[in-house]
């Protein structure tokens, strides 16, 4: 299993004023965040979009490189859950084999490090969440999903807005210095 974190040596603890400001400043982001999931009807299972959140943000570090693998592990692991619900319910006995293949090959490709973009810790993250019993019919897992869709969205573009003002700080700063 090869999936890397950032080391504890590259992320240093906030400063408490630093924390107090990032809260401060987290508090209406995750707010309208909220607001949005409300107003698309996905607010019951935001919960899907915010561990996306978490996974990229928290574990990941917010790499940029981690993006697109952490969206997509995010949706496959809920995928492959509606489908260990879905295909022994449409059939039967089948299904259920089916669906324990499949759960078998991505265990299987994790441990190997295979197919890393779709298969890895954040999909088995959802896929977990997904298997709960809070997922009782088709609908949660589109409401999930589009959460998921919904989350990635809004924080890939506060990361690009954060990455593109930081830059232009730093610009700034080299101009003022140089």
């Amino acid at each position: 299993m090869t999936e890397q974190t950032p080391s504890s040596e590259e992320t240093s603890a906030a400063t408490p004023l630093q924390a107090v400001i990032i809260l401060v400043a987290l508090v209406p982001l995750i707010g309208l965040l909220l607001a949005i999931g409300q107003m698309i009807g996905v607010s019951e299972f935001l919960f899907a979009g915010f561990l996306f959140v978490l996974y990229w943000t928290g574990i990941k570090g917010m790499a940029p490189k981690e993006f697109a693998p952490a969206l997509a592990g995010s949706l496959g692991g809920l995928g492959l859950a509606y489908l260990v619900h879905a295909l022994p319910a449409h059939l039967g006995i089948v299904g259920g084999v089916l669906a324990g293949a499949a759960l078998a090959l991505s265990i299987y490709l994790l441990i190997r490090g295979q197919a890393s973009v779709m298969i890895n810790y954040a999909f088995m993250l959802l896929l977990t969440v997904g298997t709960s019993l809070a997922f009782k019919d088709d609908a949660h897992y589109a409401a999930a999903a589009a959460s998921i869709i919904l989350a990635g969205a809004y924080t890939g573009a506060l990361a690009l807005v954060g990455k593109a003002a930081s830059s232009r700080s730093s610009k700034a700063k080299a101009r003022t210095l140089g």
